[in-house]
């Protein structure tokens, strides 16, 4: 007896491996591809990071959206603050202040 491999078949040709934010990618274009509009992307805070929008080429010229509940490790930071004095020595700041209650 052999063994089968962790890759799937189906109506007997082989399926690749696919992430969960790549198979969710993949169905999203599809719709869209169908529908030929706008889509917005309602998620849980699993699938809101980049791992998912990264897959969509950064919303795809405003082709779609993503609405997701925030991840609970995520720091917030306000705007840089722009600089009006004659430049310091270093790069100016990325970040400005960390918002939230930590």
């Amino acid at each position: 007896m052999e063994a089968e491999s962790a890759t799937a078949k189906r109506q007997g040709k082989l399926l690749p491996f696919e992430s969960k934010m790549e198979q969710a990618a993949a169905m999203i274009r599809e719709i869209q591809n169908f529908y030929h509009q706008r889509v917005l992307i309602v998620a849980d805070s699993w699938f809101g990071n980049n791992g998912l929008w990264s897959r969509l080429d950064r919303g795809g010229e405003g082709v779609f959206h993503l609405l997701s509940r925030m991840r609970t490790n995520i720091t917030l930071y306000d705007f840089a603050p722009a600089s009006k004095e004659k430049r310091k020595v270093g790069r100016p700041r990325k970040y400005g202040k960390r918002l939230g209650f930590r």
